[in-house]
C-alpha cells in the first residue's frame, strides 16, 4: 500500500498519486487538474490516503500510542487495516 509506505518513510517513498492529486486540486481546482468532473471513488481514495497519512503522523507524534489509539479509535482502525493489508 503506497500510502502507508509513504507515511512510514516520506523521504524514501514516492508520494501516492492520490495525495499529489489532492494537493494539486486544492491549489488549482479539479477542472484544471483533471479536466472533468471527478467520480466519488476517486474522491474517496484521495480522502482515504490523506486521512491515513495524517493518522500515521499523529500517532507517530503521540507520546503514548495506546492512549492515542483509545482517543482516536477510527483513525487507529484505519492504520491497523492498512498495516494488515500491507503485511498480508
Amino acid at each position: 500500500m503506497a500510502a502507508l509506505e509513504y507515511a512510514e518513510s516520506p523521504l524514501k517513498a514516492e508520494p501516492p498519486l492520490e495525495l499529489e492529486m489532492a494537493r494539486l486540486i486544492r491549489s488549482y481546482g479539479a477542472a484544471a487538474v483533471v479536466g472533468r468532473v471527478m467520480g466519488l471513488g476517486e474522491l474517496r481514495r484521495m480522502s482515504t490516503v490523506e486521512t491515513l497519512i495524517d493518522a500515521h503522523a499523529a500517532r507517530t507524534r503521540a507520546d503514548n500510542w495506546a492512549k492515542w489509539a483509545k482517543d482516536n479509535p477510527g483513525l487507529n482502525r484505519i492504520l491497523i487495516n492498512a498495516e494488515k493489508l500491507r503485511d498480508g
